[in-house]
Formats: C-alpha cells, structure tokens, sequence
C-alpha cells in the first residue's frame, strides 16, 4: 500500500484545492481512518475546510477510501448495470 502523502503529491497541483486532491488521493485505497486522520491535518490547507467540519470531512475520505472499485462509475461507456 502507498502512502498517503504519496498519492497526495501524485495528484496535486497548485491549481486545486487541496481537500479535493486529498480525497482523490485515498479514493479506493483502503487505508486507516487513523492514516487519513493524521495526513489530514498535515496535507490539508486550512483555508480549505473550516475547522467544525474537519471529523466529517476524515469520515468522508474514510468512506472513499473503502469504497469498492466495483462501483466506480466507467466512463468510457457509462451502462447503469443492474445484478438480477
């Protein structure tokens, strides 16, 4: 497994927001919520979040991080499939 700061310096660029290129950044990976939790705060900008929102914003990126990649979305021939 990569790091989180690996993945983040993968997809950053001074152009966006680095809360956005966070959540791209774990999206899929399965890491800790612990993990997420402490790159979170080093990796972040602050004026990107205000800070009450903080524990929802580590939960979301939890969430992404153990999504399954079976419900990514192909966008190359975007099908709604449906399991019988």
């Amino acid at each position: 497994m990569r790091s989180v700061e690996a993945q983040f310096r993968k997809f950053y660029s001074e152009f966006r927001s680095s809360l956005i290129v966070f959540n791209r950044a774990v999206k899929y990976k399965n890491f800790t919520r612990d993990s997420i939790a402490r790159n979170f705060i080093v990796l972040v900008d602050k004026e990107d979040y205000c800070w009450s929102d903080k524990n929802t914003l580590i939960d979301y990126a939890h969430n992404l991080s153990n999504q399954s990649e079976e419900h990514k979305i192909d966008t190359k021939n975007p099908q709604i499939q449906t399991k019988i």
